[in-house]
């Protein structure tokens, strides 16, 4: 049972293979967590998955370079 002081790293990820593979490809999804540990242990997962590996995974926090935080505003390639 999640006591909400440990974050679910498969569980996310389940959730994240879950959206790209029954809603398509076309669109984006937004993750909240709460802190850089969790973000780079969620995006480690993710981007080991076979599921996400097609997917553009992009981190943003605070602490990151603005020229790296603005890269979310892109459009991603078709794909």
């Amino acid at each position: 049972a999640w006591t909400g002081d440990e974050l679910d790293v498969d569980l996310v990820v389940r959730a994240l293979e879950h959206v790209h593979t029954s809603e398509g490809h076309g669109g984006a999804v937004l993750v909240f967590l709460t802190g850089w540990d969790e973000i780079t242990k969620v995006l480690d997962a993710a981007r080991a998955s076979p599921v996400l590996r097609s997917c553009q995974l992009l981190p943003l926090h605070g602490s990151l370079p603005s020229a790296q935080q603005q890269q979310i505003f892109r459009r991603p390639p078709p794909g």
